[in-house]
């Protein structure tokens, strides 16, 4: 992390030390993109985009005042290039102290889970109701994921996620680059140990594994012993591959039974039958079959008609419900908080509604007034979608700010 500092104002506008805010035309150390202003993040000068990524990738470790203060500092930027906007860096500090705020409760609760934390989405919302142009992350060129582990592939020079990279090493037939086919990943020293290292660092990271200069040393080694008799060899990605391996292999295999290597996993199914909804349909039968004032023969056939329907209606409505953005296991919990609501309460108001509307002795043996469930199915499943929401109004805000 930077070397902290108190901001000085001179007529409200900030002066930020050289060491902190770098204009000049170079490469951001991450990205490799050339930009005129970089930022200085500990040993690392990087652009806009990428520190944003890094507080949000290293959230657990970043002082929340830090924080504040770089975010400060982009959005400040930001506005200095529209030359339609002026709004002092007092005003910025006011605006990031207010949404810090009010988050902050939120942030103390994902930093001590250990947990990421998007500034990025928290800079933009920010940056919004200002109209300015708003930060990014950015994706694997290979698949549409957004992870913090991007990797300049030296063989064809594209961005490739931990996952991909991985998966051209270990889990194809063929040992070749998946967007260029390229059989040699590197052409030189250079190319070779900026990869190697980088998919070092970012396999330990997601391990969850500290660096050490152990780790360094034994790198260098690799790449000295590798490169001791000629500069500019080719490196194949089978001979890169049995190195990877060799020198992580334990950590590879550590994210082997996690599923990160596995480019076909099945999203999660959404299964809706379950032991809870058996429950749920026997106790609304049960209590139903009691209070109908129907003493007919027919009356068990009613209410299993009556069950039948608001399960496939409650199906239905679970596959409009969820978000694919939101964690699987989150998005589970909604589904099943939506159905369970729809086949309890959906099932006993369209019962009352016929049951005590008609309060005929033997509407049971009328099967058409079932269909009446129809008609109250639109206002149930909209309040299931708010109820649903309320009660996991705090998991989906939190889930809102997931970055890695």
């Amino acid at each position: 992390m930077g070397r902290r500092y108190k901001p000085s104002y001179n007529d409200d506008v900030l002066d930020i030390p050289s060491e902190r805010k770098i204009e000049s035309v170079e490469p951001c150390g991450k990205c490799e993109e050339y930009i005129n202003q970089v930022y200085q993040i500990g040993k690392n000068k990087l652009c806009a985009n990428c520190v944003l990524a890094h507080l949000s990738f290293y959230f657990p470790r970043q002082k929340i005042d830090d924080i504040k203060s770089y975010c400060a500092e982009i959005i400040f930027d930001v506005i200095q290039k529209n030359e339609l906007q002026t709004k002092t860096r007092f005003v910025i500090d006011e605006l990031v102290n207010k949404k810090f705020n009010k988050e902050l409760k939120l942030l103390k609760q994902i930093k001590n889970q250990n947990k990421s934390f998007n500034f990025i989405l928290f800079v933009n919302s920010i940056l919004v109701p200002l109209e300015q142009d708003l930060m990014y992350k950015r994706k694997c060129q290979h698949c549409p994921k957004s992870p913090f582990h991007l990797m300049k592939v030296p063989c064809c020079e594209k961005f490739m996620c931990l996952n991909c990279l991985l998966v051209s090493l270990f889990r194809t037939d063929s040992l070749k680059c998946q967007m260029c086919g390229n059989k040699y990943i590197s052409c030189n020293v250079e190319q070779f140990a900026k990869i190697f290292k980088s998919l070092c660092v970012a396999i330990l990271e997601i391990c969850s594994l500290k660096i050490t200069q152990e780790n360094d040393e034994e790198w260098e080694n690799v790449i000295r012993k590798k490169f001791a008799n000629n500069r500019t060899m080719r490196v194949q990605y089978k001979t890169f591959a049995e190195l990877l391996e060799k020198h992580q292999g334990k950590n590879i295999d550590m994210i082997r039974r996690n599923y990160l290597l596995n480019p076909n996993q099945k999203k999660l199914k959404k299964v809706y039958l379950t032991t809870g909804d058996f429950i749920v349909a026997f106790i609304t039968s049960s209590l139903e079959m009691i209070f109908s004032p129907c003493r007919s023969k027919n009356t068990f056939w009613w209410i299993a008609l009556n069950t039948f329907l608001t399960q496939i209606i409650a199906s239905i409505h679970a596959s409009f419900t969820g978000s694919e953005s939101l964690p699987k296991e989150l998005n589970g919990k909604i589904i099943l908080t939506n159905t369970l609501f729809v086949k309890f309460f959906l099932s006993w108001v369209n019962f009352l509604f016929v049951a005590f509307y008609y309060y005929e002795p033997d509407f049971c043996e009328d099967f058409s007034k079932v269909l009446w469930i129809f008609g109250f199915t639109p206002l149930i499943c909209w309040i299931s979608r708010k109820v649903s929401n309320y009660t996991h109004s705090s998991a989906i805000h939190e889930s809102l700010y997931e970055f890695y």
